[in-house]
Protein backbone atom coordinates (compact mmCIF):
# COMPACT_ATOMS: atom_id res chain seq x y z
CA UNK A 1 0.00 0.00 0.00
CA UNK A 2 1.64 3.39 -1.19
CA UNK A 3 0.83 6.79 0.56
CA UNK A 4 -1.02 8.21 -2.50
CA UNK A 5 -3.73 4.94 -2.56
CA UNK A 6 -4.93 7.21 0.68
CA UNK A 7 -5.71 11.15 -0.60
CA UNK A 8 -8.73 11.60 1.68
CA UNK A 9 -8.15 13.15 5.49
CA UNK A 10 -10.70 12.14 8.11
CA UNK A 11 -11.33 11.94 11.42
CA UNK A 12 -13.05 9.85 14.17
CA UNK A 13 -15.83 11.30 16.22
CA UNK A 14 -17.59 9.81 19.46
CA UNK A 15 -20.51 11.23 20.95
CA UNK A 16 -19.65 12.67 24.27
CA UNK A 17 -20.54 11.26 27.98
CA UNK A 18 -23.46 12.99 29.54
CA UNK A 19 -23.96 13.25 33.30
CA UNK A 20 -25.39 9.11 33.70
CA UNK A 21 -22.34 8.13 31.71
CA UNK A 22 -24.20 7.57 28.29
CA UNK A 23 -22.79 8.80 25.13
CA UNK A 24 -25.54 10.81 24.24
CA UNK A 25 -24.00 14.22 23.64
CA UNK A 26 -22.76 16.36 21.27
CA UNK A 27 -19.94 15.04 18.81
CA UNK A 28 -16.15 14.97 20.24
CA UNK A 29 -13.24 14.51 18.00
CA UNK A 30 -9.45 13.38 19.31
CA UNK A 31 -6.22 13.75 17.16
CA UNK A 32 -5.24 10.20 17.59
CA UNK A 33 -8.24 9.69 15.47
CA UNK A 34 -7.11 11.44 12.69
CA UNK A 35 -6.17 9.49 9.40
CA UNK A 36 -5.37 9.14 5.83
CA UNK A 37 -8.00 7.14 3.93
CA UNK A 38 -9.74 6.70 0.39
CA UNK A 39 -13.59 6.59 -0.50
CA UNK A 40 -15.02 4.36 -3.05
CA UNK A 41 -18.66 5.18 -3.39
CA UNK A 42 -21.15 3.16 -4.39
CA UNK A 43 -24.72 3.13 -5.93
CA UNK A 44 -26.82 5.36 -4.14
CA UNK A 45 -30.99 4.70 -3.14
CA UNK A 46 -33.59 6.34 -1.78
CA UNK A 47 -35.23 5.77 1.94
CA UNK A 48 -38.41 7.07 3.51
CA UNK A 49 -37.81 9.06 6.79
CA UNK A 50 -40.97 10.81 8.07
CA UNK A 51 -43.05 10.25 4.92
CA UNK A 52 -40.65 12.29 2.57
CA UNK A 53 -37.75 10.33 0.52
CA UNK A 54 -34.31 11.20 1.64
CA UNK A 55 -31.23 10.31 -1.13
CA UNK A 56 -29.18 8.35 0.98
CA UNK A 57 -25.04 8.23 -0.85
CA UNK A 58 -23.48 4.89 0.72
CA UNK A 59 -19.34 4.77 0.69
CA UNK A 60 -16.90 2.12 1.45
CA UNK A 61 -14.17 4.22 3.59
CA UNK A 62 -10.31 2.22 3.66
CA UNK A 63 -7.79 2.97 6.01
CA UNK A 64 -4.59 1.17 7.25
CA UNK A 65 -5.50 -0.68 10.27
CA UNK A 66 -3.97 0.42 13.66
CA UNK A 67 -4.28 -0.36 17.00
CA UNK A 68 -6.59 3.20 17.16
CA UNK A 69 -8.27 2.44 14.11
CA UNK A 70 -9.68 -1.27 16.02
CA UNK A 71 -11.21 1.24 18.63
CA UNK A 72 -13.67 2.39 16.15
CA UNK A 73 -17.30 0.71 16.12
CA UNK A 74 -20.66 2.17 14.50
CA UNK A 75 -21.50 4.26 17.26
CA UNK A 76 -18.52 6.61 15.58
CA UNK A 77 -19.16 9.02 13.08
CA UNK A 78 -16.68 10.18 10.32
CA UNK A 79 -16.23 13.34 9.18
CA UNK A 80 -14.20 14.68 5.80
CA UNK A 81 -11.41 17.57 7.27
CA UNK A 82 -11.70 18.96 3.85
CA UNK A 83 -15.06 19.28 2.83
CA UNK A 84 -16.89 19.03 6.21
CA UNK A 85 -18.97 16.38 5.31
CA UNK A 86 -20.18 13.79 8.16
CA UNK A 87 -19.97 9.93 7.29
CA UNK A 88 -22.59 7.66 9.59
CA UNK A 89 -20.49 3.92 10.07
CA UNK A 90 -22.95 1.38 9.44
CA UNK A 91 -20.08 -1.72 9.40
CA UNK A 92 -16.58 -2.46 10.30
CA UNK A 93 -15.29 -4.70 8.36
CA UNK A 94 -11.60 -5.99 8.88
CA UNK A 95 -9.24 -7.26 6.46
CA UNK A 96 -8.27 -10.57 6.98
CA UNK A 97 -4.38 -9.80 6.56
CA UNK A 98 -4.98 -7.02 9.16
CA UNK A 99 -3.93 -4.20 6.95
CA UNK A 100 -6.37 -2.55 6.13
CA UNK A 101 -10.28 -1.82 7.96
CA UNK A 102 -12.85 -0.62 5.53
CA UNK A 103 -16.16 1.13 6.92
CA UNK A 104 -19.45 1.00 5.18
CA UNK A 105 -21.36 4.53 5.29
CA UNK A 106 -23.90 6.24 4.46
CA UNK A 107 -23.97 10.22 3.76
CA UNK A 108 -26.86 12.12 3.39
CA UNK A 109 -28.92 11.25 6.28
CA UNK A 110 -29.57 12.54 9.39
CA UNK A 111 -27.21 11.44 12.38
CA UNK A 112 -29.41 10.36 15.36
Amino acid sequence: MRAGEFPERIQFQQRGEDENGDRLGDWEAEDRFKTAARYTYLRGGETVMQSRLTGVQPVVIRVRTSATMREVTSDFRILDLRSGEAFNIRSVMPDRRRKIIDFTCDTGVADG
